[in-house]
């Protein structure tokens, strides 16, 4: 599901808000079954069974606008974008049992209860601000920096967890015709 706004403040200035969500169960269920030996039928068959619930969001607030200092124009933005992402899954791995495909027979009941949860996170948080100047016709500088703060956690590892502001410099050159 994904839902965006956008709204004109003035003539020179705008805002959006956008936002997206997913809810996903996917069960899964397997099975492998080897042929060990062709000469006298003998093998191994191995069950599992696999749940994964993810749920995802996501959004931004931007606020963009045109301002002149002088001569000088400048494109600003400025946002705020969270993400969080949850994926949870359940396993089991009840093993195998032998066979023989000359000499068959019923097979136990493969799918034991699940397992006990194994769950990821990942959380990010993200400020941003960029300014387009134009110099002229033909030069324009971008300068902004963007600061992240993310966080992602597993079921019995240790947090990861960070921030970083990561700086954007870029002069553009326009050729005339």
């Amino acid at each position: 599901t994904m839902v965006q706004l956008t709204h004109a403040l003035t003539t020179d200035w705008s805002l959006r808000i956008a936002g997206n969500y997913l809810d996903l169960d996917r069960p899964y269920k397997y099975s492998n079954v080897l042929l060990n030996d062709k000469t006298t039928g003998a093998g191994q068959a191995f069950f599992g069974v696999l749940e994964n619930f993810y749920e995802s969001w996501s959004g931004v607030v931007q606020v963009d606008g045109k301002v002149k200092t002088g001569s000088i124009g400048h494109e600003l933005i400025f946002g705020y974008s969270p993400q969080r992402i949850v994926y949870d899954e359940y396993r089991a791995f009840p093993g195998g049992a032998a066979f023989n495909v000359y000499n068959p027979t019923a097979l136990p009941e493969p799918f034991a209860a699940l397992g006990a949860l194994r769950r990821s996170t990942f959380t990010n948080r993200s400020s941003f601000v960029m300014d387009r100047v134009t110099l002229s016709e033909q030069w324009q500088a971008i300068v902004g920096t963007r600061y992240n703060d993310y966080l992602q956690t597993f079921t019995g590892q240790p947090d990861y967890d960070k921030t970083k502001v990561t700086p954007t410099v870029g002069l553009v050159f326009k050729p005339q015709p």
